[in-house]
């Protein structure tokens, strides 16, 4: 009876997680996507992130970056300087960048770079503070002070 009762638990196993995929794919046409490219493509979609020294003549950063899985060579940015990396988040949405950043006049800051389902993030180093704005430096909000 034991044995039997092994093999029904199983076979009851290996048939749920057969058709676990099927769920999520359901689920994911239940909320609007339409083919399997477009689901596909969520686990492909590329975003970048930069960060941009603009602190100023003399300034320089020091900026270190890494995820859970990942990290990013040091980085020495003098002013007007940047660097940028790109990846693909993964399917669950929860992708963590983060940077810790120094500068040669004392001031320190590490901060999430990247959170999940973001689009591409700039972020600009200022004296007063840390910056998102659009790749050609317009429409800075402040998001950091130092």
């Amino acid at each position: 009876m034991k044995t039997f009762s092994i093999a029904i638990f199983f076979a009851a196993f290996v048939a749920a997680n057969a058709i676990f995929p099927y769920f999520i794919v359901a689920g994911l046409l239940g909320a609007g996507i339409k083919t399997v490219e477009q689901i596909v493509s969520l686990e492909s979609d590329e975003v970048y992130v930069r960060v941009v020294n603009t602190m100023g003549k003399g300034v320089e950063v020091t900026a270190d970056c890494a995820s859970g899985d990942d990290t990013i060579e040091t980085q020495i940015l003098k002013d007007g300087d940047s660097f940028a990396w790109k990846f693909s988040p993964n399917f669950f949405g929860n992708t963590l960048f983060y940077c810790n950043v120094k500068t040669n006049d004392g001031k320190s800051k590490g901060w999430d770079v990247y959170k999940g389902k973001e689009d591409s993030k700039n972020w600009y180093l200022r004296g007063d503070g840390i910056y998102t704005g659009k790749e050609d430096g317009s429409n800075l909000e402040k998001k950091e002070d130092w």
